[in-house]
């Protein structure tokens, strides 16, 4: 774009004026927040997390309370997990149009727009349950972490072209450091009655616990320095405090009501067929920002679960898990228009093999999972106009991802086992240790 370098300035000062109102309201979008919908317990982790048609111990009570039926005494089960986070998020660049021309040093120095990447990690108890079963019918409590997310992004400010009316305008966004802190507890009672040798159904109630704290804060031209010295309007980042422009503050806390309903199926007493459904849940948030003295109110939803699962058993050694998982994304928050997730298919498939004839029996599991991209992205054809381009720019498209996983298991005589696995991925990495003492 040929321009006289000082219009260049002053359009470029324009876009860090105008930017707060129109684009940074939703801190949160600059995450991508990862739920906890795979199946709890080491055993399912390691299994691709293909455990809704099996559901043969304490950690049914989650996964499909129908299988509380399979247990025959009482179960104490808990596990510990490390989540692992990579995020991904547009850092730097310029999108739709030419670099700016005529400033030596200029940070305005790359076509397109370059990702950054941030790791985060987080420890948890992420299950815990005691599950009764009494001839045809059985009960389980349970506590689960659902989500236990942290992440600190630093962006560089990316720049875009677009048009103000018929004049176009080189825009660049806010350099900003940001950090999000999300769990959500699910305390949960489950109970499942076996109407015959082959059918069982079982009935959930959860309460979800919602804590969320998100702090973006966004870095200007507040000293007004040169064009490209640090801090400059095309200069490289300036993180001082000197030059914080306004934080944006995202914040909820609350409680929600939640149902499931689990069934299952025996075809044969080596093959079982399993399905649930889980209810969505909504809280209120808040968002501020330091420079207004708006309040803005908002949702946060969990959405609603639907998962089939079959299990087969070939042999006393052998079990082959599937599962499919529909996740309706598209109930959570629509942070600009065109802007959407959509809803997730997950694939997760597993097996199992134990040696039998040792004194402890040892189990060895592998398993995979197609994890679909449930990120809010843009959906239109971006005009030239500065919101649409901007938001293009803001929620680009993610991708989907295969997670691996595999893991061991030990049996001490009827009573103990104790299970271990790793679940690997591009954007969550998941270690879990788990036990199970039966009465």
């Amino acid at each position: 774009m040929k321009r006289p370098q000082a219009t260049t300035i002053l359009l470029l000062l324009a876009a860090a004026l105008l930017l707060p109102a129109s684009a940074m309201g939703q801190a949160t979008q600059t995450f991508r927040v990862q739920f906890n919908f795979s199946n709890p317990g080491a055993r399912s982790l390691a299994l691709g997390g293909a455990f809704i048609g099996l559901a043969d111990d304490a950690t049914a009570a989650y996964t499909n309370p129908a299988g509380l039926t399979n247990l025959s005494r009482p179960e104490v089960s808990a596990e510990g997990r490390r989540w692992g986070y990579t995020e991904i998020y547009p850092s730097r660049g310029h999108a739709f149009g030419q670099l700016v021309q005529g400033f030596p040093g200029s940070f305005d120095d790359t076509e397109g727009i370059v990702n950054g990447q941030s790791k985060d990690s987080v420890n948890g108890l992420a299950f815990l349950s005691y599950v009764y079963p009494h001839k045809n019918w059985s009960l389980g409590f349970y506590r689960q972490e659902l989500a236990n997310f942290e992440a600190n992004v630093q962006t560089d400010g990316p720049f875009f072209n677009a048009n103000v009316g018929t004049m176009p305008v080189i825009f660049r966004f806010f350099p900003t450091q940001a950090r999000a802190d999300l769990k959500i507890v699910n305390y949960g009672l489950s109970g499942a009655y076996r109407l015959n040798d082959r059918f069982s159904i079982g009935l959930g109630l959860s309460e979800y616990d919602f804590s969320l704290n998100v702090r973006t804060q966004a870095f200007g031209f507040v000293n007004n320095p040169g064009p490209t010295v640090p801090g400059g309007i095309l200069g490289v980042p300036n993180f001082s405090p000197a030059n914080l422009l306004f934080t944006d503050r995202q914040k909820g806390t609350g409680t929600a009501l939640s149902g499931s309903l689990g069934l299952l199926f025996k075809v044969t007493p080596n093959w079982s067929l399993g399905a649930v459904y889980r209810q969505k849940a909504r809280f209120d948030t808040t968002e501020t920002i330091s420079t207004s003295s708006t309040v803005m109110k908002s949702k946060f939803t969990v959405p609603e679960v639907y998962g089939f699962g079959t299990a087969f058993k070939p042999t006393d050694q052998l079990t082959v898990t599937a599962d499919l998982n529909r996740i309706r994304y598209s109930q959570t928050s629509r942070p600009a228009p065109n802007v959407r997730a959509d809803d997730g298919d997950e694939f997760h498939y597993g097996l199992e093999y134990v040696l039998l004839k040792l004194k402890y029996p040892l189990s060895f599991r592998l398993g995979a999972w197609h994890d679909p991209d449930h990120q809010p992205s843009y959906r239109g054809l971006p005009d030239d106009t500065f919101a649409q381009r901007g938001f293009a720019v803001l929620f680009p498209a993610g991708q989907d991802y295969w997670h691996y996983s595999g893991g061991l298991g030990f049996v001490f005589g009827e009573r103990f086992q104790v299970d271990a696995a790793v679940d690997i991925s591009k954007l969550v990495d998941t270690f879990s240790l788990s036990s199970v003492f039966r009465f």
